[in-house]
């Protein structure tokens, strides 16, 4: 599994890096865990010892060095030394430093989401993680829907919380933003999940349909700019589904 086109490659779209999919264990579920479907009552972590999450299968990009290139020297009276080519490593990934986060949301996603998550690439965009994913048409099943937008919540506040137990290194992104591919009869839409918002499920003073409304508020249509960097992140992403209790799979979709 590689780690959240590409921790590995540290490709740039739009100013952002972007990455392909890797999965941190998230251990047994545990109880009290916040959740976001509707009517559902969510905890303050304060009273609910939270797994420590096992990142399985990060993977740490390592610069790629350009070989030394020695000049041929033709025979002179007097030897004159090789001339050599200062190595030029890549540039650091931009979505490397969330390494451990990233790994940290996605394992907590695949084990908390009720009905599969089909992610189709994701990228760190000014401080914010975003995730592309193939949304299930409303007209088809609306109900299936909905629990995949609560995946990415619930997957989002609990790595939120394991981070500022301690229990996750590396840096925090400003929010989670999720985008759908559009492949709908619809405007694909967007929407976010603040740290903010993140923080008052942890204290305990957002419960779970609070949560769903605070979410829901910020739902709309993407922008062009979005938009055109969801297709493509798209095209370089991995098609990989999350969830649900766990499972991760990489299906062609």
């Amino acid at each position: 599994m590689v780690a959240f086109v590409v921790v590995l490659v540290g490709g740039l779209v739009f100013g952002g890096a972007v990455f392909g999919f890797g999965l941190g264990d998230s251990g047994d579920r545990a109880s009290g865990t916040p959740t976001v479907a509707p009517g559902t009552t969510v905890e303050s972590s304060t009273s609910t010892t939270i797994p420590t999450p096992t990142n399985t299968g990060t993977v740490v990009s390592t610069p790629t060095v350009t070989p030394t290139e020695t000049a041929t020297v033709m025979a002179t009276p007097f030897p004159v030394p090789s001339e050599t080519v200062t190595p030029t490593p890549e540039q650091t990934s931009k979505s490397e430093p969330y390494e451990e986060f990233i790994n940290a949301f996605l394992g907590e996603m695949a084990e908390e989401s009720d009905v599969p998550i089909r992610a189709r690439g994701g990228a760190i965009i000014d401080g914010e993680l975003w995730i592309m994913y193939n949304a299930t048409d409303p007209t088809i099943n609306d109900t299936r829907r909905v629990k995949e937008r609560g995946g990415f919540v619930t997957g989002y506040v609990r790595a939120y919380q394991f981070y500022h137990q301690g229990q996750i290194d590396g840096k925090l992104p400003t929010g989670l933003r999720v985008l759908e591919v559009n492949n709908t009869n619809q405007p694909p839409k967007t929407f976010l999940v603040s740290n903010l918002v993140a923080e008052d499920v942890r204290s305990g003073s957002l419960d779970g349909p609070e949560l769903v409304e605070a979410y829901y508020s910020t739902l709309r249509n993407q922008t062009e700019r979005e938009n055109q960097i969801v297709i493509e992140n798209d095209k370089q992403g991995d098609n990989i589904t999350y969830g649900p209790d766990g499972n991760v799979s990489n299906p062609e979709y």
